[in-house]
């Protein structure tokens, strides 16, 4: 719908400051004006509101959800069903799943013992033939 200046309106649905500041620059820099809510229930509450009304589409984080999200995303169906939904699911060090964490450690470690990883060998290879060639150029 966008608002009445023409200016498309995103609801983002995230709890952390931090995330609601990055992804509103984000948003500016494409013309986007951001409208906020912290949890689902709230969300749900504001599309009968004249922001609500005016929304273009919705971005929900996947861990804000206070209830089951698929009854969200089953009751903003109802309410706007054409209505464009992205769902994020940010793993930020203090969310992360434990299993997750784990298995990015271990090939971490296993990537060190190994001698390294195969970009940091090519970064190494082609500046030894970049350093080559320059070298034969400057002879010559």
């Amino acid at each position: 719908m966008a608002t009445p200046q023409g200016t498309p309106m995103l609801m983002l649905i995230d709890d952390e400051p931090a995330s609601r500041r990055l992804i509103t620059a984000l948003a500016g820099r494409g013309g986007w004006k951001s409208i906020f809510a912290s949890d689902t229930e709230t969300a749900l509450a504001m599309l009968g509101t004249q922001d609500g009304m005016m929304l273009d589409a919705v971005l929900v984080d996947h861990w804000v959800s206070n209830q089951d999200l698929s009854d969200f995303i089953t009751e903003l169906r109802l309410q706007r069903p054409a209505l464009p939904l992205l769902v994020t699911i940010g793993c930020g060090r203090h969310r992360s799943p434990d299993g997750l964490r784990s298995r990015f450690l271990l090939q971490n470690q296993r990537q060190r013992q190994g001698g390294g990883d195969r970009r940091a060998r090519e970064r190494t290879r082609h500046r030894q033939s970049a350093a080559l060639h320059r070298d034969s150029w400057i002879a010559a």
